[in-house]
């Protein structure tokens, strides 16, 4: 099973601050993902790995289109397609990998595409099915604010994709 919820949301608090300072910065991590994720002494967040690491400018002139960037089970479903370079809103699918996994303790899909048997409830635009299959796995309820946030990370929609706000709105919101 996963983290309490109020360790979630301290962490991803933190995290999404991190995303939105690199942001600033003109950056995008490319390879969120909770390997890449450690605390210091005082348990607060640092984002490490900075491999992959790439320049918003360079990302929306498509240099680095085609190149897949980061972990398979975190990437968004148009880095794994090929069909966009890798940007902030593909970094807030990763997030909600993240989530997911500090929520239930395992990977919500083996990759976003329509060939993985649980992802591929996304692009049909059914996540409730989604949903009901992870709930058939988890002994955890899941809370409708919960459902809704990740929903929005891990749509297939690129522009309809939860970004800084809407997590910061989750948070607020709280339980």
């Amino acid at each position: 099973s996963g983290l309490p919820n109020f360790i979630i949301r301290f962490y991803v608090n933190q995290l999404v601050d991190a995303m939105e300072y690199m942001n600033e910065c003109g950056y995008c991590h490319c390879d969120l993902k909770l390997e890449n994720l450690l605390l210091d002494k005082c348990f607060n967040l640092k984002v490490t790995d900075f491999g992959c690491l790439n320049f918003l400018n360079k990302c929306t002139n498509n240099i680095d289109k085609g190149k897949v960037f980061g972990t398979e089970q975190y990437i968004a479903p148009e880095i794994l397609q090929g069909s966009n370079s890798p940007n902030l809103k593909s970094d807030y699918f990763s997030l909600g990998v993240c989530i997911f996994l500090m929520y239930f303790g395992f990977f919500p899909f083996e990759k976003a595409s329509m060939t993985d048997k649980d992802y591929k409830y996304f692009i049909m635009k059914k996540p409730m099915v989604f949903w009901k299959n992870v709930q058939k796995k988890s002994n955890r309820d899941i809370d409708e604010g919960f459902r809704e946030l990740l929903t929005g990370l891990f749509d297939i929609d690129q522009s309809k994709r939860f970004k800084y706000l809407d997590v910061v709105n989750w948070l607020e919101n709280g339980d």
